[in-house]
């Protein structure tokens, strides 16, 4: 945990250093005259910009295709005549790319909002560029509690929190009398935020955490060191936080090892390219269900057949999300009939009960979107190599 702790410090300071980096380039001045000009932009101009990071790559799923459509329907309900763009960028995972890619956004006025980072690493510090620059951030990806903390005015997010997940898989296990728990967690701000806020609230409602373990590389190796450690314990479930691709061989070496235990993971190994592997090892597993396609609900199918429609394939969570939040900001800017950042989120603080694909949306004062009961994270299991919702817990 000192390792951990270290590299975590050193990110820290890393990502500390280019964003003072970058906003040194500006006087006294700066922050208020970048406002300004951007607000004189989007009031004086019709088409506006809104940036959406996407790497390209199969973590970030079928994002691109959830803001496309949502920007296609959301033409009609735009006031003033003026029409909303993607600008689409790549920080490739790169804490440098994106730092660079939140700098360069910046300092072009055509842009109202921003959507992303995909990781809590370089979401971070590129909100504190937005919140200077008076750009509206809305994160569909990092559910780090560190994204909210500083209580920004301008950053939002609309993907639940590491603690939300975390209480809603927390049900599960308890419901499901799961209460030995070992937990295995990447070394990364989203790892040690998900393992913290899952180990918090367990204990104060009783449950029992054996073990809790984290990982640098991800090897079949690494894992196999941890696994052997767990034979000394007693144990009942296991909790696995960690991306694609490293969770395949934590999984592979499970079933070599002969564990048979309930295995629960983190929402980021839900990805589409999990079900590519042997049923033998992947069949079984469970995962929050920030969206589920297959969950019967008339929103949630209206727009999986409008999806289908269009895109030949089914939505996955990324897209539902990016869906939904393209429609927040449009119905911020009809309320509001205003296509200012500052104006969109003093409206976006004010939306009641917006019903959404993935949640029925209301933020708190630091932007973090609220959770209601009947919102409640499902969980979803993997059967015959398909992701099956199973309920609400």
């Amino acid at each position: 945990h000192l390792i951990l702790l270290l590299k975590i410090l050193f990110k820290g300071v890393k990502m500390l250093f280019f964003t003072l980096l970058l906003l040194s380039n500006c006087d006294g001045g700066c922050s208020n005259s970048a406002r300004d000009r951007r607000a004189y932009y989007a009031l004086n101009n019709k088409d506006l910009k809104i940036a959406i990071n996407f790497n390209h790559d199969e973590s970030s799923g079928l994002l691109l295709e959830g803001a496309e459509l949502a920007l296609e329907e959301v033409k009609s309900i735009l006031p003033n005549g003026k029409r909303l763009y993607a600008e689409i960028r790549s920080d490739k995972n790169n804490i440098n790319n994106g730092i660079i890619n939140a700098s360069k956004v910046s300092e072009d006025m055509s842009v109202i909002a921003v959507l992303g980072h995909e990781t809590s690493n370089i979401s971070v510090p590129a909100s504190a560029i937005y919140e200077y620059s008076g750009i509206l951030m809305m994160n569909p990806y990092a559910t780090s509690s560190d994204l909210l903390e500083n209580g920004y005015e301008f950053i939002f997010r609309t993907i639940p929190s590491d603690e939300a997940i975390a209480n809603s898989l927390l049900d599960y296990f308890q419901q499901e009398d799961l209460g030995k728990i070992v937990i295995c967690y990447e070394s990364s701000l989203y790892g040690l935020s998900f393992a913290n806020s899952f180990e918090k609230r367990a204990e104060s409602i009783g449950l029992d955490i054996v073990d809790r373990v984290s990982f640098d590389i991800g090897d079949k190796r690494e894992f196999n060191r941890i696994v052997k450690k767990w034979e000394n314990y007693d144990y009942d479930s296991i909790l696995f936080v960690a991306n694609m691709p490293n969770g395949v061989n934590f999984y592979k070496v499970l079933k070599e090892r002969g564990v048979e235990v309930p295995v629960v993971s983190g929402e980021t190994m839900v990805e589409e390219e999990l079900l590519n592997e042997s049923c033998s090892v992947v069949d079984g597993l469970v995962f929050p269900a920030i969206f589920s396609h297959s969950e019967n609900k008339p929103l949630v199918q209206s727009f999986v057949m409008k999806f289908r429609k269009r895109y030949k394939k089914d939505p996955d969570k990324y897209a539902a999300i990016a869906y939904d939040t393209i429609k927040l900001i449009a119905h911020a800017i009809k309320e509001g009939k205003s296509y200012l950042p500052e104006d969109i989120a003093k409206n976006l603080r004010k939306v009641k009960n917006f019903k959404g694909v993935t949640n029925t949306y209301n933020f708190g004062k630091n932007g973090e979107l609220i959770m209601k009961n009947e919102d409640k994270i499902g969980v979803q299991k993997i059967q015959n190599g398909k992701f099956i919702h199973i309920g609400r817990y």
